[in-house]
């Protein structure tokens, strides 16, 4: 199971003011959608913030059916929890957390057990590990990396 985060994870950060025609304009990664797409992997979106800004993203990259489970999280704290959840919900999967941000998506994942990707780009790609919980068991700088960490054909 991969468990996502949304925000320069799947698409480049929109500015904090973001207008509608910067939403309109989203595209996601190189690589975004030849992932999304496999059948042959549960797929997770965790997002934190304002719910329907969350779904518009979600609407304008064209992704919700290609996840198995879509979560919004009005704080970082309660991204564990929904990491926990889908956990639950897919018991018998290899987890992997995916996410630009060491202080919340690789916290959580290294806190239960799962393993971690670090996808180091954007606003977040100089945060430096605080203590061994934000250090990853992976870090790429592309997408496409990822495939190759999974060892997809």
């Amino acid at each position: 199971m991969l468990i996502f985060d949304l925000d320069d994870t799947l698409f480049k950060r929109l500015p904090d003011h973001y207008s509608e025609e910067q939403l309109r304009n989203i595209q996601a990664f190189e690589g975004v959608y030849e992932l999304l797409n496999r059948k042959d992997i549960i797929k997770v979106l965790v997002t934190k913030g304002d719910s329907s800004q969350q779904q518009k993203k979600i609407h304008h990259l064209k992704i919700s059916s290609w996840f198995d489970r879509i979560m919004f999280c009005s704080t970082d704290l309660e991204k564990k929890e929904c990491f926990l959840q889908a956990h639950h919900q897919f018991p018998h999967q290899k987890v992997y957390v995916i996410g630009d941000r060491i202080d919340s998506e690789i916290r959580w994942g290294k806190e239960l057990g799962f393993s971690t990707i670090h996808l180091r780009q954007g606003k977040y790609k100089d945060l430096l590990p605080r203590d061994q919980w934000e250090i990853p068991d992976y870090e790429i700088t592309s997408f496409k990396e990822l495939a190759t960490i999974l060892k997809l054909p």
